[in-house]
């Protein structure tokens, strides 16, 4: 395993092709090694951007289920693995932790993303008090079948706890789902906070987005998102707590207007582009983008990111 990392390593640094198929004309050196000596390249569909060869993909439903034609359009023309379900809660804080949806549409939901051929992930907030965690994983435990994985998005409300400290409350999550792969989300710096829930989790996904932000009339990005350097700094400090997996939080975010002169000019598909070449360099094999809304929104940057995902329209 750490030959073949280090091979997909060397091969990312040297490729010129975007990592092309082995019986691909325009395959260059590096890949034509990386094929001769593992053959395991991911081919990707066709018209999808080459650099995502290398990764097995998936992409979050925002907080909201997704609807039969979300389905649909996820599976047949995202041509995406994984489809992570946002199910939200209706209370935050210490007062506990709420369900926003009942359990039969809950079940149903999963049932409806297996069979339109993606693989659900349950994904909701964590919050740090006991209460909210007993609540939460009584709830997984009775409605959540023990073959799905579960997400944890630690943000705001893990950060703030209430009556309990990070150490006491990443074993009491990982305790009460200790049947389960369950991992955890954040911020691509990884939290202090977070850190004892991260060391516990079976995987690990940061929030490594690079992504346009309008500022003072014009859309630029800020040097901490640049692509590039934002998914090696999340990898550092997320793959230092010591998950068994690190899977990459993408952005499909965009702002396709020319940035200012302090920021590269950049289109929506290219810092898709240079973010996903980053991940696979460090190693990481699977990519879940935020979100289905700007994956579907009628814009043109919204059917820029469609045709990066290689869908035709």
């Amino acid at each position: 395993m750490e030959l073949t990392e280090t091979l997909r390593r060397a091969v990312n640094r040297e490729c010129s092709c975007g990592g092309s198929g082995p019986d691909d004309p325009l395959c260059c050196p590096a890949c034509r090694i990386w094929h001769a000596v593992t053959g395991t390249l991911r081919i990707s569909p066709e018209g999808r951007d080459p650099s995502l060869a290398w990764l097995r993909l998936g992409i979050f439903s925002d907080w909201v289920l997704p609807t039969d034609e979300d389905l649909r359009f996820v599976a047949e023309k995202l041509r995406m693995d994984d489809l992570i379900l946002g199910f939200n809660v209706k209370e935050y804080s210490g007062k506990g932790w709420k369900p926003k949806y009942p359990v039969r549409r809950v079940k149903e939901r999963i049932r409806a993303c297996r069979d339109a051929g993606l693989k659900p992930i349950v994904m909701t907030w964590a919050i740090r008090s006991e209460k909210a965690i007993v609540e939460m994983c009584e709830w997984i435990q009775s409605v959540i079948d023990s073959n799905t994985e579960i997400l944890l998005d630690a943000e705001a409300d893990w950060h703030r706890g209430n009556g309990i400290n990070a150490v006491d409350a990443a074993y009491l999550v990982t305790n009460k789902l200790r049947d389960r792969r369950v991992g955890v989300t954040g911020l691509g710096q990884l939290q202090d906070t977070v850190r004892p829930l991260a060391s516990r989790a079976s995987f690990c996904v940061p929030q490594a987005y690079s992504f346009w932000s309008p500022i003072g009339g014009h859309w630029s990005q800020s040097p901490s998102t640049f692509p590039g350097p934002q998914q090696d700094q999340a990898f550092k400090t997320w793959s230092s707590a010591g998950p068994a997996q690190i899977i990459m939080a993408l952005g499909c975010y965009w702002g396709n207007r020319p940035a200012s002169k302090m920021t590269p000019k950049l289109q929506v598909s290219q810092t898709m582009r240079f973010a996903a070449i980053e991940t696979a360099s460090l190693g990481v094999s699977t990519v879940w983008y935020w979100s289905l809304k700007w994956a579907r929104a009628k814009t043109a940057a919204g059917r820029e990111v469609r045709e990066f995902f290689g869908v035709k329209e």
